[in-house]
C-alpha cells in the first residue's frame, strides 16, 4: 500500500473466490491473485474504490456496491465488493465477483457487473 492512505479491510469467501477465479483466463487469475493478496494484507485503498451504478445500462442493479479495476489503475478486469458494516471493524468489503469489466460482445461472456448482479439476485432468492 502506498504511504498511509486510508484503506478498507476485505473478506473473500473461498467458495465465491473459487467460482470466480476458476472461470477466468490464466492471465486474469494471476492478476486477481496478486490483487487479492495485496488487499488481504493491506485492505483496499479508498481511492481505488469506484461506485457501481445502482442501475447499469446493461440492466444490472448493484446499489451500495463498489468496483476496483485490476490491475490498478485501468486494467481490463475488476472486483466487485459489497460494503458490510462490522460492529467492531466498521466498513468491510465483501468480495462478490471478479471478471472482465467490459468483455467483447462476440464473446458472450458476462461482465463482472453481470456476475455480481446474478450472485446478488441468487442470494436474495435464498433469503
Amino acid at each position: 500500500m502506498a504511504g498511509n492512505a486510508p484503506s478498507i479491510p476485505v473478506v473473500f469467501d473461498e467458495l465465491v473466490w473459487k467460482q470466480e477465479h476458476d472461470s477466468a483466463s490464466p492471465g486474469a487469475r494471476t492478476k486477481a491473485g496478486a490483487a487479492r493478496s495485496q488487499y488481504e494484507k493491506n485492505g483496499v485503498p479508498r481511492g481505488r474504490l469506484l461506485s457501481c451504478a445502482a442501475e447499469g445500462q446493461d440492466g444490472t442493479r448493484l446499489p451500495g456496491h463498489f468496483k476496483v479495476r485490476v490491475p490498478h489503475p485501468d486494467g481490463p478486469w475488476g472486483f466487485v465488493f459489497a460494503v458490510v458494516i462490522d460492529e467492531k471493524k466498521g466498513p468491510v468489503l465483501h468480495f462478490r465477483a471478479f471478471g472482465m469489466r467490459h468483455p467483447p460482445k462476440a464473446s458472450n461472456k458476462p461482465s463482472v457487473y453481470e456476475r455480481a448482479d446474478r450472485r446478488l439476485r441468487q442470494d436474495r432468492a435464498r433469503q
